[in-house]
């Protein structure tokens, strides 16, 4: 995503040029497909999250959107006024026993099932998201500052760590725990 609330989708480019190999060189503007997700968000898009064929977006207007990941069609929003302030980072944290890299199902199924979206914001303020529902899960509050950036795995029923402005460090753990 961009300044300009655009998103864009880059293929995976192997040698020679053709798709679907590793990542091998940067593809020019003229060879990607792009959306603008402008008239949707307010303002600049900071984060997005992709899992289960939905994709995530959330910036400067305290919104979460959602799309399709592949056609980028808008597939909703969650609950608004949740933040405060701008939204910097989005993770998925994964259910206890799966791993970050999981991926499958249409994000409403069961592939989906016990993932947790985590949005933070520049109130140092992180709402969990059950991904399948939409529904707010838990609210974990940091120090002063913001949270800048999000990191989440499955180890032990779900680990997240955040960064703050200021230089900290969080760690939450257990977070898929009942």
């Amino acid at each position: 995503a961009d300044s300009r609330a655009t998103i864009n989708l880059w293929p995976q480019i192997g040698p020679q040029g053709q798709q679907g190999g590793p990542f091998l060189r940067t593809p020019t503007a003229a060879t990607l497909p792009t959306a603008t997700v402008g008239e949707a968000h307010e303002s600049e898009v900071y984060a997005i999250v992709v899992h289960g064929g939905r994709l995530a977006s959330a910036g400067g207007d305290k919104c979460i959107r959602l799309w399709d990941a592949t056609s980028l069609s808008s597939d909703g929003a969650l609950a608004a006024g949740v933040h405060a302030a701008s939204i910097f980072a989005l993770a998925l944290v994964p259910p206890s026993g799966a791993s970050a890299a999981a991926e499958g199902g249409d994000g409403d199924g069961a592939a989906s099932r016990g993932w947790l979206l985590a949005s933070a914001d520049a109130r140092c303020e992180v709402v969990l998201w059950d991904w399948q529902s939409r529904a707010i899960a838990r609210r974990l509050l940091g120090a002063a500052g913001s949270i800048c950036a999000l990191l989440a795995y499955g180890s032990g029923g779900g680990t997240l760590h955040a960064a703050g402005s200021r230089g900290e460090l969080f760690l939450w753990t257990n977070l898929g725990a009942d």
